[in-house]
């Protein structure tokens, strides 16, 4: 079935149902010369969204592109709330409703993932963050491109390598998988910008397939993981201060899996309390 065109940003590809995809503004994540730029934008300013492909990831939508090239990307987007949602979904109280309060909401969401993004950024060259392209806008809403991992997310491999019925993974599955996640973490903490993810879920986890399988992996006692969507993320700077802020705080963490500070208001004196991020 083809698409119909959402906007003048999105067009329906009647050739062959895909929805063409059109990145304007795009700025290249790493300092190009001008000539190189152009050719950048020209290579990834149309993109083929692929059907089926959309998820949420934390502030925005998740969905695969392609470009001319057959080159399959990630393109996310920052989720288009209306003042309802916002008030719903970020728990605003009822007399900070008005439309300025939403306002600020939307600004707060928008610094959040431009901030998802340039922390992101920071980490680039790291084998265990996908690779950035660049930041533009789609449909009037900032997007950020990046790599689409190719393989599959821990809470899915758990499954297909547990080892009975209730869904356990074998020791040394588990200590390998614990053992590399760990090594990730620290390669997060010791970059020249450290960035604290503060979502690590097994849904925020990629196993990449794309050079080893499953299979091969858990036969090397070695994974090859990826950290994805850094919506809850920030530097890790000693003067950043408090990490919430009441009111205008942007917290999309797992809760089974959030620190303490990303599930509660602010907490004077948490940093002291040995609470762990």
């Amino acid at each position: 079935m083809t698409l119909r065109p959402k906007s003048e940003g999105a067009d329906a590809d009647i050739s062959s149902g895909a929805l063409v995809v059109r990145l304007l503004d795009l700025e290249p994540a790493s300092p190009l010369p001008d000539a190189e730029r152009d050719a950048f934008r020209r290579r990834y300013s149309v993109l083929f969204a692929e059907n089926g492909t959309s998820r949420r990831g934390g502030l925005g939508m998740v969905r695969r592109v392609s470009n001319a090239y057959g080159e399959r990307l990630a393109l996310k987007t920052l989720l288009d709330a209306g003042a309802d949602d916002l008030a719903a979904t970020q728990s605003l109280a009822p007399g900070a409703r008005d439309s300025a309060a939403i306002d600020r909401r939307r600004g707060a969401l928008l610094a959040a993932f431009k901030a998802e993004y340039e922390g992101q950024r920071a980490l680039q060259g790291l084998g265990c963050v996908p690779k950035l392209y660049g930041w533009g806008v789609v449909d009037g809403l900032p997007a950020i491109l990046m790599e689409w991992v190719e393989g599959e997310t821990l809470e899915h491999a758990a499954k297909a390598l547990a080892v009975d019925d209730a869904g356990r993974v074998s020791p040394p599955v588990a200590a390998a998988i614990g053992r590399d996640l760990f090594n990730a973490l620290a390669t997060l903490a010791s970059a020249p910008d450290p960035v604290v993810h503060r979502d690590i879920s097994p849904a925020n986890v990629m196993v990449r397939t794309s050079c080893r399988s499953l299979e091969q992996q858990v036969s090397d006692g070695a994974f090859d993981l990826c950290l994805i969507d850094f919506g809850s993320s920030v530097m890790d700077a000693p003067s950043m201060g408090s990490l919430t802020r009441a009111g205008l705080a942007v917290r999309w963490a797992t809760p089974d899996y959030a620190p303490p500070e990303m599930l509660t208001d602010d907490a004077p004196g948490w940093r002291s309390s040995g609470a762990l991020r």
